[in-house]
């Protein structure tokens, strides 16, 4: 008899592991399950936050944009003004600075005996001394006609 028990233990004993891995299998398959759940969720979760977001980067976006090309115009017309303002500019070099000096009748006089241009000190609009230029002593004159 004690062969018997022996074998029906030890087939008893099989069925056991069977019945342990079939269990051990079914919980497995019940946490991954759940665990597909919960990541389906965070990515589905995931996914609209990534949607929101893109949302809200194409509304930050359009105005940038808008104002990109606004800028580019202004730009443009900026150019266009600074051209017109300078294309009655006279620029003079070398001309050394004297104390208590009038530029005006400095430019009139290089202008109308100079240059042989007629010149008169209504014809200038604006003068003045733009500094002293880098490693020279002389400084232009700028003047507006």
């Amino acid at each position: 008899m004690s062969q018997k028990n022996t074998r029906n233990n030890s087939q008893s004993g099989i069925m056991d592991e069977n019945a342990i891995e079939q269990l051990v299998s079914k919980v497995c398959q019940k946490i991954m399950s759940r665990l597909e759940k919960k990541i389906d969720k965070n990515f589905s979760k995931m996914n609209q936050n990534v949607d929101n977001l893109s949302e809200k980067i194409k509304e930050i976006m359009e105005p940038i944009k808008t104002n990109e090309k606004d800028m580019y115009i202004l730009n443009n017309k900026l150019d266009d003004l600074e051209t017109y303002q300078r294309s009655k500019m006279l620029r003079f070099d070398g001309l050394k600075e004297g104390y208590n000096e009038n530029l005006v009748s400095i430019a009139t006089d290089l202008i109308s005996n100079t240059m042989k241009i007629k010149c008169s000190n209504l014809d200038i609009s604006n003068i003045y001394r733009l500094g002293k230029k880098i490693k020279i002593n002389l400084e232009p004159l700028l003047l507006i006609l």
